[in-house]
């Protein structure tokens, strides 16, 4: 096994209703969610270090919980060239997971995310179909978000796009939109709809787009005047998505 895929584990944990437990992180400007992990000791057995994390990190003791299953074999992932020097200060190029599924036999009472050292602000219980749910129900707000992104670019550019150009574009435009599709529908409107929902294209825009688009170009040794330019273009583009999207209106998905 590869000495540079960092050794982990991972649990999926759900409550009596079948629910998974999900948890958003404190050290990111975007609206992450995750389940419960990291890595490993050396060493240390993956079962042990999925438990042991799960404590670490929300409170909830070994005694609260009842492993029911385990991934046949560890999941291994890779990050993208540009991020590798950034993440995990540089030191490994991807994950190989240990999965464990987990049955929570405690109370919301035996949650703690104030630990030693918190690394989440709040959790909540979702049922894990929903996140492919919302997409198919927003399908339409969300590919026609992403085709005003493309007649965006059209005007911004000032020509119009080879079709191989604007059919790549308009796949990362509607993957975008679904992103912030479900912000929009998960973030509480804290201090006002249109607030909330211009913020959340900003958030996402900054914590994700900017820095992948600066990231590139330096790679590519691209022009700073053209990573401004595309980089103002993506982040009008995702601003207008998000008015589009909330104009047309979003179905959230059952609770």
């Amino acid at each position: 096994m590869s000495s540079d895929l960092r050794p982990a584990a991972a649990v999926m944990l759900l409550n009596a209703e079948g629910k998974v437990f999900v948890a958003q992180r404190r050290d990111s400007s975007m609206d992450a969610w995750q389940m419960p992990q990291g890595g490993l000791d050396d060493g240390e057995d993956p079962e042990a270090g999925a438990l042991r994390e799960l404590e670490e990190e929300t409170g909830i003791v070994r005694a609260k919980v009842e492993i029911v299953a385990r991934a046949s074999r560890e999941l291994i992932y890779e990050l993208p060239e540009d991020l590798r020097r950034h993440v995990w200060k540089g030191r490994w190029r991807g994950q190989r997971q240990w999965w464990f599924l987990a049955r929570f036999l405690g109370t919301e009472a035996d949650i703690d995310l104030e630990t030693a050292e918190p690394e989440f602000r709040t959790y909540q219980w979702v049922d894990p179909h929903n996140g492919m749910i919302y997409v198919v129900q927003n399908a339409l707000p969300i590919l026609i978000a992403a085709a005003f992104s493309i007649a965006l670019a059209v005007i911004w550019y000032r020509r119009a796009l080879p079709i191989g150009a604007t059919i790549t574009l308009f796949v990362a435009q509607a993957w975008l939109a679904a992103i912030l599709a479900g912000a929009l529908i998960l973030a509480p409107p804290k201090g006002g709809v249109w607030t909330m929902t211009i913020g959340s294209a900003v958030v996402i825009w900054a914590g994700f787009v900017a820095p992948a688009i600066v990231a590139s170009y330096r790679v590519r040794a691209i022009a700073w005047r053209r990573a401004g330019q595309d980089a103002a273009y993506w982040l009008v583009a995702m601003v207008v998505q998000a008015v589009v999207m909330r104009l047309i209106g979003l179905t959230a998905p059952p609770s």
